[in-house]
């Protein structure tokens, strides 16, 4: 970092003296240690005229350009010119433009589990998989796409075609990583099921389609828990769907007896 030369320091000194006050020198002072900053201007001042002038005069060079959230505009500005420029009356005040980076943001119900602590949060992939049946699941960065069934005619792919299927595996495995949100099982193996459309609707066939999928593939693929983020009308006879013909329900429990445990 550089310091302010001994005639820019002079001139800041001049400016506190004239009342400028101690917060506006505070402000000065924590700009001119880096030449990344952003100048706010008062209310009512045209950022972009001033900027213009800024740039022709102080040698700024302007990157962004504020009119709604603030007056101003971010620029790399010359160390022995930020003060002089910070006495231009049209200036608020100077703030470093300072770093900032995503974060992971951990649920309630994640940490109420402490899965965010696990010692698999960075790194699960040879873990239980989950299949998620739904519109799909990725391709995502936050995910670990395992690999998948498409059940939609007239789809190519399993990958995700409305967002949805996405949203919950993420809920389920988003990777600790320092950005996003941290799944239940950070990092573990996702198999996109996709049993609906691009609008999020489907019908029983293509959902069996995807039970049918899992069950087959669960003891090769290490499939423990499918999940079913779906909606639709249907009754529980207490017998697999053998008493009230419902076929969805009988594909449930077969499966359920092949070891997948389904989560609704």
């Amino acid at each position: 970092m550089k310091r302010l030369g001994h005639s820019a320091a002079f001139l800041a000194v001049a400016l506190l003296v004239a009342g400028i006050g101690l917060e506006r020198s505070a402000s000065v002072a924590t700009a001119a240690q880096a030449n990344s900053v952003i100048v706010v201007l008062r209310d009512g001042v045209d950022s972009h005229q001033v900027a213009a002038q800024h740039r022709a005069r102080y040698g700024a060079a302007v990157s962004h350009v504020y009119e709604a959230a603030l007056r101003g505009y971010a620029a790399h500005i010359p160390a022995g010119a930020l003060a002089a420029l910070a006495s231009d009356p049209r200036v608020a005040f100077i703030s470093e433009d300072r770093e900032v980076w995503a974060t992971d943001t951990v649920p309630t119900g994640v940490a109420r589990i402490v899965a965010d602590k696990s010692s698999k949060a960075t790194a699960n992939n040879s873990g239980p998989a989950v299949a998620v049946i739904d519109t799909g699941s990725g391709p995502h960065s936050d995910l670990y796409i395992a690999g998948g069934k498409n059940c939609v005619q007239g789809k190519p792919s399993y990958a995700d075609g409305n967002g949805h299927g996405t949203h919950v595996a993420g809920t389920i495995a988003a990777k600790l990583n320092g950005a996003g949100v941290v799944g239940v099982l950070p990092g573990a193996p996702i198999y996109s099921v996709r049993v609906l459309n691009n609008q999020g609707s489907g019908s029983w066939s293509s959902v069996i389609c995807g039970i049918d999928w899992v069950t087959a593939n669960a003891a090769t693929l290490k499939i423990k828990v499918a999940n079913m983020s779906l909606g639709g009308s249907g009754s529980d006879d207490g017998n697999c769907g053998n008493t009230n013909n419902d076929a969805m329900h009988k594909a449930i429990c077969k499966s359920v007896a092949a070891g997948v445990t389904y989560v609704v």
